[in-house]
């Protein structure tokens, strides 16, 4: 249950549901006679009938009462359309959904840098002793560097289709002939800005070009960064690569306009961290194809529907006053999605704004993390947090229902005080929904739901707005960034 300004948003327990589907056309009268799981009428009267939600009681008085329908949440005495808004959307002009679908927005590069094998620090360093490339459909490659304007330029060429990188006095680069020791190109000395730059050549179509055992778009960079071994950049247009996103972070399976949703945010993604410079100036790439970005193996899994997404969303960003959102996402929300500020403790960025989730439990029965149960010994969890034991543990929740805080307190009378994203990373748990029980036994059973941080969009989320709401992918992107708009892309 939520309360903000007289307005009760009910999460109705299925022991007391007060709306079925087939009366969900109930919605429109204001506080009349409506239909309980039982069959039985019950008469809501103001001030003094309660509606039960996650979080207790909410009295129904001179406020607003949200319930949950066939068709989302909708207001008493609303339209009955499934219209409803989180009321953290109340304070933008238009009650939420994307404030505007037409502007225009500043990017800075329509190609990405993806760090497919790379050296961030000692901790995250998984570059190569040698590199291999094997361009199968085209003529071979060649060899360059990338100016300032991120435009390939042309040195050298090789008909060879196989070929190896390996690394030459200390900092530099040589390029073999797959298997001897034939030496094609050589840079002797490369760096996050100065790479050696590789591009298959393919007159006929796009070069696809073999790595790793997956297929890749566009062409390569290659540096000897960190512990001496060689990092391998995948340098890509944007709409391949936002294609090789959706691939992973979704399936070619799900919705349409689900996926267009996650094209938008990948893409959008993508050009912000390429603004922003922040690890092109030192680690040669602008995101990297782990999770610790987005999840990208180039274009192995891309079939008809994810191209489409790219084709109807092509060149379309999320935006918030004038500039470009960080477009955050996620698996699995759980039920409702979190506010930046209790998430990472940064509270510039407002369309990050937590939201009750009435859509994704629609699709409970395909995501795996709907349910989740964890059980840590006192001497287990203790060691998590740096206590001995723990004797007692005391959740804040926030009013989407995550769990923002945790004082853990030992047999001793010591505390651990964690919070925001540590409520979940700290412990291991898949997301930060979810309750605390202590067993008899003295043991710690963690009931939750969800995967994720619970910041921005939820992809399971998505997935039932557009498979069972019929919601667009407007809808989505408006429902889950609060008063974001839609811009084209333009160069700077």
């Amino acid at each position: 249950m939520k309360t903000k300004a007289g307005k009760i948003i009910a999460a109705i327990s299925a022991a007391l549901t007060l709306f079925s589907a087939a009366a969900s056309a109930s919605v429109l009268a204001d506080y009349s006679v409506y239909v309980n799981a039982e069959g039985e009428m019950v008469e809501l009267e103001k001030g003094s009938t309660y509606a039960i939600g996650a979080a207790g009681t909410g009295l129904i008085d001179e406020g607003e009462l949200y319930v949950l329908t066939s068709d989302g949440l909708e207001k008493l005495g609303g339209s009955g359309t499934g219209s409803w808004q989180p009321s953290h959307q109340d304070e933008f002009e238009g009650g939420g959904g994307l404030l505007y679908d037409d502007g225009t927005v500043e990017i800075s590069s329509d190609k990405v840098f993806v760090g497919l094998k790379y050296y961030y620090s000692p901790a995250r360093d998984t570059a190569l002793d040698a590199a291999n490339l094997e361009n199968s459909v085209g003529r071979g490659y060649e060899f360059g560097y990338f100016d300032e304007d991120r435009e390939f330029v042309s040195e050298g060429y090789t008909d060879e289709t196989r070929i190896t990188m390996r690394v030459i006095s200390g900092t530099g680069i040589g390029v073999y002939i797959t298997g001897t020791n034939e030496l094609l190109f050589e840079v002797r000395r490369t760096d996050s800005q100065n790479m050696l730059a590789i591009r298959p050549v393919c007159e006929q179509t796009d070069a696809v070009t073999w790595f790793s055992g997956h297929k890749y778009y566009g062409d390569f960079a290659y540096a000897v960064l960190g512990g001496g071994k060689i990092t391998v950049t995948n340098v890509v247009d944007m709409e391949k690569y936002v294609m090789g996103v959706c691939s992973r972070e979704m399936s070619v399976s799900w919705p349409l306009e689900a996926l267009k949703a996650q094209a938008v945010a990948a893409r959008t993604y993508a050009a912000q961290n390429i603004k922003n410079s922040i690890y092109y100036r030192t680690c040669g790439f602008d995101v990297t194809g782990d999770t610790y970005s987005q999840a990208y193996s180039g274009c192995d899994a891309v079939g008809e529907r994810i191209e489409r997404a790219i084709e109807e969303t092509e060149n379309e960003y999320l935006t918030w006053d004038e500039g470009l959102c960080d477009a955050q996402y996620f698996s699995s929300d759980g039920g409702g999605t979190e506010d930046n500020k209790n998430v990472y403790g940064n509270s510039a960025h407002p369309y990050l704004a937590g939201v009750i989730d009435p859509y994704e439990s629609a699709v409970d029965s395909i995501n795996n993390y709907s349910e989740w149960s964890y059980t840590m010994t006192s001497s287990d969890l203790g060691k998590r947090v740096g206590l001995p034991d723990v004797d007692w543990v005391d959740a804040k929740y926030s009013d989407t229902g995550n769990v923002i805080q945790l004082t853990l307190t030992s047999s001793s009378g010591r505390e651990a005080v964690i919070s925001r994203s540590y409520c979940r990373t700290t412990l291991g748990l898949p997301s930060i929904r979810y309750s605390v029980e202590q067993t008899r036994s003295g043991d710690f059973v963690f009931t939750g739901s969800g995967w994720g941080h619970n910041v921005g969009m939820s992809q399971f989320g998505a997935y039932a707005m557009a498979e069972y709401y019929d919601k667009t992918y407007k809808d989505i992107l408006g429902f889950y960034y609060t008063g974001v708009g839609l811009s084209y892309g333009r160069m700077y």
